[in-house]
């Protein structure tokens, strides 16, 4: 069930589609049972923490963010090759599979709801001279 109306599409399949570059999803040959049921106070299901050593004075440390239609948070669309960011992972490649649609939940410790928020956190970062950045 969704709290979204009927004319809308759920976050879900937003996000499924973002990682598909908008393309349509295909419908499932075989019918899905669910044996348990579960329940998250959060709106993710699990959450990582990336940590992203600042080797430049880039203040988006390559990764581009958008905002989402419906709940208004940060998600990354974008990472730059040979960024800061493209090095959490061993290759660019699994990089932008591992993190391209990933919502940013929070960033050093802070809650990091929207775009604007999590774009000024990245510059306050750069002007403090950080080491390190935890997303």
């Amino acid at each position: 069930m969704s709290d979204v109306p009927p004319d809308l599409v759920p976050p879900n399949v937003v996000h499924l589609q973002r990682t598909k570059n908008g393309e349509p999803l295909p419908a499932e040959a075989e019918e899905t049972f669910i044996d348990q049921l579960t329940f998250h106070l959060n709106p993710f299901s699990y959450t990582m923490v990336k940590w992203v050593q600042v080797t430049d004075d880039d203040p988006s440390f390559g990764i581009t963010l958008a905002a989402d239609e419906l709940s208004h948070s940060a998600y990354i669309t974008d990472i730059k090759e040979k960024s800061t960011a493209d090095k959490m992972y061993a290759s660019h490649k699994s990089t932008l599979k591992n993190v391209k649609g990933a919502y940013l939940v929070g960033i050093i410790g802070k809650q990091a709801i929207g775009k604007d928020d999590a774009v000024s956190m990245h510059r306050q970062l750069c002007d403090e001279c950080a080491e390190n950045l935890e997303v």
